[in-house]
C-alpha cells in the first residue's frame, strides 16, 4: 500500500536524450509488494578466511535496484517515461525510479 506519492511535472521536454525518468515496473520489482527489508538475521552467516562473517542474503537485500536487476534479462524491464513540457507523472514511493544525465 502506498504511503505517499510523487507528482513529477516536466518543465521542459524530457526525453531519453536529455534526461527523462526511468522506472522499473511493479511486476518486475521483487521488493515492490514485499518491501526491501533484509531477512531476519540468523547464525548461518559464513566466515571468510579472515574470520569476518557475511550474509549474502542481507547484502542482496541492501540494494533494491540490484535485486530488481539481478540478471541481464531483467534490464529489459527498465522503462523510459518521456514527457512533453507540462505533462506529468504520478507514482508511489515503491516504484524504483531515477533520472539520467542525458546526452545533451
Amino acid at each position: 500500500q502506498a504511503k505517499y506519492i510523487t507528482h513529477w511535472i516536466a518543465l521542459a521536454d524530457a526525453t531519453p536524450e536529455n534526461s527523462c525518468l526511468y522506472v522499473i515496473p511493479k511486476g518486475a520489482d521483487p521488493g515492490y509488494l514485499k518491501g526491501d527489508d533484509p531477512p531476519e538475521k540468523d547464525d548461518g552467516a559464513q566466515s571468510d578466511e579472515n574470520g569476518n562473517k557475511s550474509n549474502d542474503d542481507e547484502e542482496q537485500f541492501s540494494d533494491p535496484l540490484s535485486r530488481a536487476l539481478s540478471t541481464k534479462q531483467s534490464y529489459q524491464n527498465i522503462r523510459a517515461l518521456p514527457r512533453q513540457a507540462g505533462q506529468s507523472l504520478i507514482f508511489t514511493h515503491r516504484i524504483l525510479h531515477w533520472g539520467s544525465k542525458g546526452n545533451k
